[in-house]
């Protein structure tokens, strides 16, 4: 008795009829025909809306130097030299330290000079043109 109701109540689903949306559904054939058109339509809403877009203007890409001064540029160039940097920097401040020229007419150019060295610390190619500058004016 059980088992004839289990079988009416699965035989009743089976029999259930499909409606046009299940029928459509269940067929590839429909599925990839509703796909295309999807397709064409959002295709033309997009032709619609970024058809009054102008194009980016063309820019000239030239390659132009780069400005080490003051940026990260000089330190990447300079990381071989670190060693270098400090022993030249720490010769230089012994050379042009304000203390040294206290009194004299150098201090203030000393004192300048100092400052240039603590800001180029790291620039071995700029400590090698204030060693320079030292030197000439510094004997």
């Amino acid at each position: 008795m059980m088992q004839e109701q289990i079988d009416s109540i699965n035989n009743n689903k089976t029999e259930l009829p499909n409606s046009l949306l299940d029928q459509i559904l269940l067929d590839p054939i429909y599925v990839l025909i509703i796909g295309v058109v999807i397709g064409f339509i959002l295709s033309y809403i997009f032709k619609i809306l970024f058809a009054n877009k102008t194009a980016l203007p063309d820019f000239d890409l030239v390659k132009e130097p780069i400005d080490t001064e003051g940026s990260f540029g000089s330190l990447f160039q300079n990381l071989g030299n670190s060693s270098k940097c400090k022993e030249l920097y720490k010769s230089l401040m012994i050379k042009v330290h304000p203390d040294k020229f206290s009194g004299t007419d150098k201090e203030v150019r000393a004192s300048e000079l100092s400052q240039e060295l603590g800001k180029y610390k790291l620039n071995y190619s700029k400590l090698k043109e204030l060693e320079k500058i030292i030197l000439n004016e510094f004997k």
